[in-house]
């Protein structure tokens, strides 16, 4: 898990969505190289993120596409709350400066 403080989120994230979308960005960058066998004989990154366009949208065409699988800790079921105690840590990369700033 890469640690971060709440004040390096840039002051302009101020919806869920965008929380959302800034956090798998850098979770993607911080771990573009780990992969995880998601079915028999196939791989997937641990991250992952596109931008595609949908042909017939007519508003709103484009759309940020992020997969996680994040692992879960072992007791996850009896820990509460998933989010803040279940999941286990990808890597101990340090937040990109880029991830902080407007």
């Amino acid at each position: 898990m890469s640690t971060f403080s709440p004040a390096n989120i840039p002051s302009n994230v101020n919806t869920l969505e965008e929380l959302a979308a800034w956090s798998m960005l850098a979770l993607s960058e911080l771990n573009s190289n780990l992969t995880v066998q998601s079915a028999a004989g196939t791989v997937e990154p641990v991250i992952s993120t596109q931008v595609i366009r949908l042909p017939n949208e007519l508003t709103d065409p484009e759309r940020l596409i992020c997969v996680a699988y994040l692992p879960l800790l072992a007791n996850w079921k009896s820990t509460g709350k998933i989010w803040s105690t279940g999941i286990k840590e990808l890597s101990q990369t340090a937040l990109p400066t880029g991830f902080t700033s407007n």
